[in-house]
C-alpha cells in the first residue's frame, strides 16, 4: 500500500528543500525579483531618450531600452539613496551627479561607478535638489537641506569643489532652478522664493505664492521666458512675471497635492501635476485639467524630449515604473529588473521546494515563487506594517505565520492564497520573530517588542496552531525579543534574543534564564543553532559581528577574523557541513566561513544590494542560498563544474505495481534533471516516483545539466513479479508480512472489494466500500511477539452493516484468518488476540500451506455497550466553525466538533489525538501511539428527505472506557456515546443523531 505518511516523513527526513531556478547565478548573485520599488527619480537621457535612469531607496536602476528591462548601477556607492536626487549633464549624459546617503556623488561613464564628490562641502551632506547650467554644465548648484552643510552652494568646476553661495538668502531654501533660456538667472525655493540674476553670488527676495507655506515644486516654461508655475500645499499658482506677480489656477484635483509637476518641452502648454493619488493633465496651460486614468501613487513623472507623447510615472508603494505612449490616456506597468523591494524575512516549503515566499518592508507584503524565484506574485497585504518574520509547519506546509511590525501574526492554511490575523491573547501586535516546534507544530512561539508606550512584549506561546497565545515570559528581563530558534532534537529547549542579552528555555518556553556570558550589551540580532550538534550556537550582534557558543549557551566567544562588517543581520548553517557558515551584514553583504566561524571572508560577488536582511540555505544543495536584500531576492549556487550523475532507488529490488521512489545523488551542483525510466516514461523532476507496470530489467537513466556542462548514467533495476500489495484492494501492514482484504455485499445483493483509503501506518489502516471519502473499516495488526503473548494481534472496527468478509494473511507461513458480519448487524469491535501464533514463521504452518479460520462476527449486543447522552449543552460552549486542534476533529465543512476522552484498566486517562490526516467527512483517533489508531469516525449528510438527519457513525479497535462526543458547533447541539472499561464496543450507527438540518 502506498503510504502518505511514510512519503512526506521520508521527505522531510531528507529535507527536500531543493529549489529548482534555471536562472540562478553559478558562483555569484543574480536576481529576479520581486519587482518594483518606490520610485523617487526618474530622467531621461536628452540626446539618446531610451536611456532612463531612475532611483528607490534601495539604489539607482538604469534602462537602455525605453523601460522594457532595467539593471542596477551601484558600484561605488556604499550609503542609502532614500528620497534620491539625480541631474544629468544635458551635453555629455553619460556624465550623472546624484545624493548617496551624506554623499554627493558622480558617475562619468552613466551610472557604471560612482565617486564621491564633496570637497568644500562638511560630512553627512543632505543634498535635496541640484540644477546644471544647460550652456556650461561643468557649473552646478545644490541646496543642502539639513545636516552638517546646509544652505545654497556652486561648483564650477564639474563638482570638484564647491563654495556655499547664500548671500541674500534669508531662509532655508530646499530647491533650486536655472532659467533654461537665461542660465545666469536662478530660484531657489523654499518658505520663501528668491532670485538670482548674477549666476548665484547675490540673491533678493521676490513675491512668492500667496500664503506662508513651503514651495513644493518649481518650473519654467522652456519656451516663453519669466513664465513660472510653483506647487505648494494649497494648489498650483502661476506667474508670467518672473515671479514678481502669482496668480492660483485650478489644477482640477480632489486630495491633497505632492510635488510631482512636468512640463511638456515641445508643447509648453501641456502640462502634468498629481495628488496623492492620481495624475493631471492640462493641455491649455494650467486654465483646464483632467484626470489620467492611471496607476495610483504617483511621485515622479519624465517626459521624453524627442517624443514628449512619451511618459514616464515613478509610483510610490514599491509599484515601481509605469509607461505611457499616448500621452498619459494608458499606462503599462515596465518594472522588469526594478529592483527596489526590501526582503525582511524568506522561508522555503519543504516539500513543494521550489516554493518560496518572502515577506516585504514598505507595501508590507508577502510575495510567492512557485519556480524557485523565477517569477513572484504577491499574496497578501497586511496593513499597514511590515513583514518581519515567516514561519512554514514542517508537517503541513499548506499552514503559513507571518509576523509583522504593528498587525501582529497573520495565518494561511492554503499556502498562503487566504490569511487571517490570529492576535488572541498577545500582549501587543509589534512581532519580530516566529518559530515552530518541528516535532509538535501546533505549538507556535512568538517574539513580541515592548512598545514605545510601555507595553511589554516577550515570548508568547501558542499550543494551538496560532488560534490562542499565552504570556511565556517567565524570567525575562527584557521584553523586546528580535529572534527565536527551537532546538531541532530537544524543541522543549529554545532561545530568544532580548535586546543585549540571550536567554534559555528548557521546559518550552515556561521559565528562562540569561545565557549570556561574554555576550554583555554587545546588542544581539539573531541567532542560529547547528542542525547537526545543538549545543552549538552562532549570535549575530549589531555592531560586533558573531559570537559562538558550544555549550548550548553556557558561554560565549567572538568568531570575526576577516568579518569586515560588525552588524550582522542574519545567519544560516550548512544543515550538511555545520562548519560551513554564512553571515549576512548591513553594509558588505555576505560572509562565508567554512571553519565554524573562526575565518570569514566576502561572500558577496553579484550581490548589488549589500544591505541584506535575510538569508535561506537549501538543506539538500546547502551550495544553493537565498538572501533577501533592500532591493529584492538574490540566488547564488556555488559550482562551476559540469556535474556528475548518479542515483539511486528505493526499494532495491521492486516489484510490477510498486511505486520507487528515484533520488538523485549527482554532484557538481546540476540545476536540471531528465530521467528515462526504460518504459517509455520520462520525469524531468529531481526526486522522481514511478511504477512498473510489468517485471522485468529496466535501463534507467539520469542526464543532470548545470550552466557548464551535462552528464549521465546508467543503471538497470530489475522488477520482478507484481505483489499482492500493488492491487487497490490489498492492505499490507507490519513491513508487508500482513495481506489484509475485504469483501462485501451490501441489502440490494450487489458485492465488491474493499478499496485501501491511499494512506496509513505501518500497523494501521482503512478500507472505503462506496465512496473514497467515506471510511467503513479500520483494521490493526499489533506485533505482540514478547513473551507472555508470542503472537500477532488482529483489531478491527467497522462503521457499517452490510455483510463483509474481512481476510488476514500472514504471508510467510500461509496461515489466513477469516472474520464475518452479517448482513444488517453493526458488528462489535474484533479483538483477536489469539490471531497468529506465528513469531516464528515455522510454529504453526509451513510456509505456503493454508490455515483457514472463521470468526462469526454477529455477536450479541447490549445496551450497555453504546450510552447515549442526548442535547448536552456545554457552559461555556462557544458557537461557530469548529477549529481543529490536536485534540478535536472536525468534520462536514468543519461544522461537527469530534472529541474523546479514554481511562485504561491502570486508571489512566487522557483526550484522544487526531491523527493529522483526513476527509471531510471520517477522521481518526489515536490513544496510546501515533501508529496505533484506536478509532473511526465519520459524519454522513443525510439532509435530504426522508431522512433530514445528520448521522453519526463510529467504530473503535479497543476495550477501554471512552466518551465520544459530538457538537453540532451551530447549535450547541451535544451528543455522547460512552463505552464502558473492557468492553469491545460495537459500532455506532446512530441515524438519528442530529435534527440540525438547515431549514
Amino acid at each position: 500500500m502506498f503510504s502518505v505518511i511514510r512519503t512526506v516523513l521520508f521527505h522531510l527526513a531528507l529535507v527536500l528543500l531543493h529549489i529548482g531556478s534555471a536562472d540562478a547565478g553559478i558562483d555569484e548573485w543574480t536576481s529576479n525579483g520581486p519587482y518594483g520599488g518606490t520610485i523617487t527619480s526618474l530622467k531621461i537621457d536628452p540626446i539618446t531618450p531610451s536611456i532612463l535612469y531612475a532611483s528607490s531607496h534601495s539604489g539607482f536602476i538604469r534602462s537602455v531600452d525605453s523601460g522594457a528591462s532595467w539593471s542596477a548601477i551601484h558600484s561605488g556607492l556604499l550609503g542609502g539613496v532614500g528620497e534620491a536626487v539625480l541631474a544629468i549633464d544635458p551635453r555629455t549624459p553619460s556624465t550623472l551627479y546624484a545624493r548617496s546617503g551624506g554623499d554627493l556623488v558622480k558617475s562619468t561613464d552613466s551610472g557604471s561607478s560612482w565617486n564621491a564628490v564633496n570637497n568644500g562641502l562638511l560630512v553627512d551632506a543632505y543634498v535635496s535638489s541640484l540644477a546644471i547650467d544647460p550652456l556650461t554644465p561643468s557649473t552646478l548648484y545644490a541646496t543642502f537641506l539639513f545636516g552638517a552643510t546646509t544652505g545654497l552652494f556652486k561648483s564650477t568646476d564639474g563638482a570638484a569643489s564647491w563654495t556655499a553661495v547664500n548671500n541674500g538668502l534669508t531662509s532655508r531654501v530646499t530647491r533650486v532652478l536655472v532659467d533654461p533660456l537665461r542660465p545666469g538667472i536662478l530660484y531657489a525655493a523654499g518658505y520663501s522664493l528668491f532670485e538670482s540674476t548674477d549666476g548665484g553670488a547675490n540673491w533678493r527676495v521676490i513675491n512668492g505664492p500667496p500664503r506662508d507655506t513651503s514651495i513644493l515644486s518649481l518650473a519654467i516654461d522652456p519656451i516663453t521666458p519669466g513664465l513660472l508655475f510653483a506647487r505648494t500645499v494649497y494648489g498650483l499658482f502661476k506667474s508670467a512675471d518672473n515671479g514678481a506677480s502669482w496668480s492660483p489656477i485650478s489644477d482640477g484635483q480632489a486630495g491633497s497635492p505632492n510635488s510631482l509637476l512636468a512640463i511638456d518641452p515641445v508643447t509648453p502648454g501641456n502640462l502634468y501635476a498629481a495628488s496623492r493619488y492620481d495624475v493631471y493633465k492640462s493641455t491649455d496651460g494650467g486654465a483646464s485639467w483632467n484626470v489620467l486614468d492611471g496607476p495610483g501613487s504617483p511621485n515622479v513623472l519624465a517626459i521624453d524630449p524627442v517624443t514628449p507623447n512619451t511618459l514616464y510615472l515613478g509610483r510610490g508603494s514599491l509599484r515601481g515604473v509605469y509607461k505611457s505612449t499616448d500621452g498619459g490616456a494608458s499606462w503599462s506597468a515596465t518594472n522588469n529588473g526594478v529592483t527596489g523591494i526590501g526582503i525582511r524575512a524568506l522561508a522555503i516549503d519543504p516539500v513543494a521546494t521550489s516554493t518560496l515566499y518572502a515577506g516585504i518592508s514598505g507595501i508590507h507584503e508577502i510575495f510567492k515563487s512557485t519556480d524557485g524565484g523565477t517569477t513572484w506574485s504577491s499574496l497578501f497585504k497586511v496593513g499597514l506594517t511590515s513583514v518581519g518574520a515567516l514561519a512554514i509547519d514542517p508537517m503541513m506546509p499548506s499552514t503559513l505565520y507571518a509576523g509583522t511590525r504593528s498587525n501582529g501574526v497573520f495565518k494561511s492554511t492554503d499556502s498562503g492564497a487566504n490569511w487571517s490575523a490570529t492576535n488572541t491573547g498577545l500582549s501587543n501586535n509589534d512581532v519580530n520573530a516566529l518559530a515552530i516546534d518541528p516535532i509538535t507544530p501546533s505549538t507556535v512561539y512568538a517574539g513580541v517588542s515592548r512598545t514605545p508606550t510601555g507595553i511589554r512584549g516577550g515570548v508568547f506561546k501558542s499550543t494551538d496552531w496560532g488560534a490562542s497565545w499565552a504570556d511565556s515570559s517567565n524570567g525575562l528581563s527584557i521584553f523586546t525579543i528580535r529572534s527565536l530558534a527551537v532546538d531541532p532534537v530537544t524543541p522543549s529547549t529554545l532561545y530568544a534574543v532580548s535586546g543585549s542579552d540571550v536567554f534559555k528555555s528548557t521546559d518550552g518556553g515556561g521559565n528562562w534564564s540569561a545565557s549570556d556570558n561574554g555576550l554583555t550589551n554587545l546588542g544581539i540580532s539573531v541567532l542560529a543553532i547547528d542542525p547537526k550538534t545543538p549545543s552549538t550556537l552562532y549570535a549575530g550582534t549589531r555592531s560586533n559581528g558573531v559570537f559562538r557558543s558550544t555549550d548550548s549557551g553556557a558561554n560565549w566567544n567572538a568568531r570575526n577574523f576577516g568579518l569586515a562588517d560588525r552588524e550582522v543581520t542574519a545567519i544560516v548553517i550548512d544543515p550538511i557541513t555545520p562548519s560551513n557558515i554564512y553571515a549576512a551584514t548591513n553594509t558588505n553583504g555576505v560572509f562565508r566561513s567554512t571553519d565554524s566561524g573562526g575565518t570569514w571572508s566576502v561572500f558577496s560577488n553579484g550581490l548589488d544590494y549589500r544591505q541584506v536582511y535575510a538569508l535561506a540555505i537549501d538543506p539538500i544543495r546547502p551550495t544553493s542560498l537565498y538572501a533577501g536584500t533592500v532591493g529584492s531576492v538574490f540566488q547564488r549556487t556555488q559550482g562551476g563544474q559540469i556535474p556528475a550523475a548518479h542515483f539511486n532507488w528505493a526499494p532495491q529490488a521492486p516489484n510490477a505495481g510498486e511505486e520507487v521512489q528515484f533520488n538523485d545523488a549527482s554532484t557538481g551542483q546540476p540545476t536540471s534533471w531528465q530521467w528515462d525510466f526504460g518504459d517509455g516514461s520520462s520525469s524531468t523532476e529531481r526526486e522522481a516516483l514511478h511504477v512498473f507496470a510489468n517485471s522485468g530489467d529496466y535501463e534507467v537513466s539520469l542526464t543532470v545539466a548545470n550552466g557548464p556542462g551535462s552528464h549521465s548514467t546508467t543503471r538497470t533495476v530489475t522488477v520482478g513479479e507484481a505483489s499482492a500489495c500493488a492491487s487497490p484492494a490489498a492492505l499490507c501492514l507490519n513491513d508487508s508480512r500482513f495481506l489484509v482484504e475485504v469483501d462485501w455485499r451490501d441489502f440490494q445483493g450487489a458485492t465488491g472489494s474493499g478499496q485501501v483509503v491511499p494512506f496509513g501506518s505501518d500497523g494501521s489502516g482503512l478500507f472505503w466500500f462506496f465512496d473514497v471519502d467515506n471510511w467503513e473499516m479500520l483494521v490493526k495488526i499489533i506485533d505482540a511477539c514478547s513473551s507472555p503473548f508470542n503472537s500477532f494481534w488482529v483489531f478491527a472496527a467497522a462503521t457499517t452493516n452490510v455483510e463483509y468478509t474481512l481476510r488476514v494473511t500472514d504471508t510467510e507461513t500461509g496461515v489466513v484468518r477469516e472474520y464475518f458480519n452479517p448482513l444488517g448487524n453493526a458488528a462489535a469491535a474484533l479483538t483477536d488476540t489469539d490471531a497468529f501464533l506465528t513469531c516464528d514463521a515455522g510454529s504453526e504452518s509451513a510456509v505456503g500451506a493454508v490455515s483457514l479460520s472463521r470468526v462469526d462476527l454477529s455477536w450479541p449486543t447490549s445496551s450497555v455497550w453504546v450510552e447515549e447522552r442526548d442535547s448536552f449543552s456545554h457552559k461555556n460552549l462557544k458557537l461557530g466553525s469548529c477549529s481543529p486542534g490536536p485534540f478535536n476533529l472536525c468534520l462536514v465543512e468543519s461544522r461537527f466538533r469530534v472529541e474523546v476522552e479514554w481511562r485504561d484498566f491502570h486508571d489512566n486517562s487522557g483526550s484522544a489525538r487526531v491523527v493529522p490526516l483526513g476527509s471531510n467527512t471520517s477522521g481518526l483517533f489515536w490513544f496510546f501511539s501515533s501508529d496505533n489508531w484506536e478509532m473511526l469516525v465519520k459524519m454522513v449528510d443525510a439532509c435530504s428527505s426522508p431522512f433530514n438527519r445528520f448521522w453519526v457513525f463510529s467504530a473503535a479497535t479497543t476495550n477501554v472506557e471512552y466518551t465520544l462526543r459530538v457538537t453540532d458547533t451551530e447549535t450547541g447541539v451535544v451528543k455522547e456515546y460512552f463505552n464502558p472499561l473492557g468492553n469491545a464496543a460495537a459500532a455506532i450507527t446512530d441515524t438519528d443523531a442530529f435534527l440540525t438540518c438547515p431549514g
